[in-house]
């Protein structure tokens, strides 16, 4: 597990941390999977790989997701440092709406954290962040490929 220190620079200097998960932000891409992977292995690794471009493809998302409610999900959070990624679902009026995020245990509070849009967002206001979606899945960990759209 990372140092304490880690986690305190992660969501005091998200914003800038973001930026270089997700170069692409704010340009109109569909990276939104590819960006919540890379979050989930930079909180694994402390190290930086940025997401790729979502221009012209779509991202296969691999790995084991499971459906859970919100708080089933922050009940698997129990130790500090714990993450996992969430893909959130929701109906729109154009039809079904999903994004991917991060959540994160850091001393005992939950934390939202989505490297997608611009600004980046890093709160503990988990519930504001979440409670436009009604159905969630989630696992520690995710792997894109990128595909052709």
């Amino acid at each position: 597990m990372a140092s304490d220190a880690f986690y305190d620079a992660v969501v005091g200097v998200w914003p800038a941390t973001a930026r270089l998960l997700n170069p692409y932000a704010g340009r109109s891409t569909s990276n939104c999977p590819a960006v919540a992977a890379a979050v989930g292995r930079y909180l694994d690794t402390e190290e930086v790989h940025p997401a790729p471009s979502g221009f012209g493809s779509a991202f296969l998302v691999e790995g084991a997701l499971r459906a859970a409610s919100m708080a089933a999900i922050l009940n698997t959070l129990s130790d500090h440092g714990d993450h996992c990624v969430v893909e959130a679902r929701r109906i729109h009026a154009s039809g079904e709406v999903f994004h991917f995020f991060n959540l994160l245990r850091v001393r005992g509070a939950f934390y939202y954290l989505d490297a997608y849009n611009r600004p980046a967002v890093a709160t503990t206001e988990v519930a504001s962040y979440t409670s436009v979606y009604s159905s969630f899945m989630f696992a520690p960990t995710i792997q894109t490929r990128r595909i052709p759209a």
